[in-house]
């Protein structure tokens, strides 16, 4: 775990309003246009999948914004209707998790806010998840890199 300047990018992205319970389906229906896209297009595809989630209270059953992005070398090549977004550099406490969604609070978000709390970091709004790699909900091969932004 560690403060890191992350990178800015361009990504084309898919915006939606979600909850916790509502961020699987919402994801299939996102990485379905997006990749959709890519084809259509021939957009080069230069990163991972990024969920970006904004607007985050405290209550989990209060909707937030999730953002669905790929990041992407050659972004004027897109016409559609999806969003294109250029991430701006940020500075992140980050860390990798592996393993099951089921554990990913537990075992990657609590010790990433305690290091923020011990650190006198303040947050801001911006969490991203990296999917480095995904092979299911219930897998222990899954990587995610956790970033929360941070000032």
């Amino acid at each position: 775990m560690k403060v890191q300047k992350i990178e800015a990018f361009k990504a084309i992205c898919v915006v939606n309003e979600a909850t916790i319970s509502t961020i699987p389906e919402k994801a299939e229906q996102a990485n379905a246009l997006i990749a959709d896209a890519v084809a259509r297009f021939g957009l080069q595809v230069v990163g991972p999948t990024v969920f970006q989630y904004t607007n985050m209270s405290q209550d989990m059953s209060i909707p937030f914004t999730l953002t669905i992005a790929l990041p992407i070398a050659n972004a004027e090549a897109y016409e559609g209707d999806l969003t294109i977004h250029a991430y701006e550099q940020i500075s992140a406490v980050t860390s990798h998790y592996a393993g099951p969604i089921k554990d990913l609070a537990a075992k990657g978000y609590d010790p990433m806010m305690g290091y923020i709390k011990q650190n006198g970091l303040t947050m801001i709004d911006d969490c991203r998840e990296v999917y480095h790699r995904w092979d299911g909900p219930e897998a222990d091969t899954n990587d995610i890199e956790l970033q929360i932004g941070v000032e």
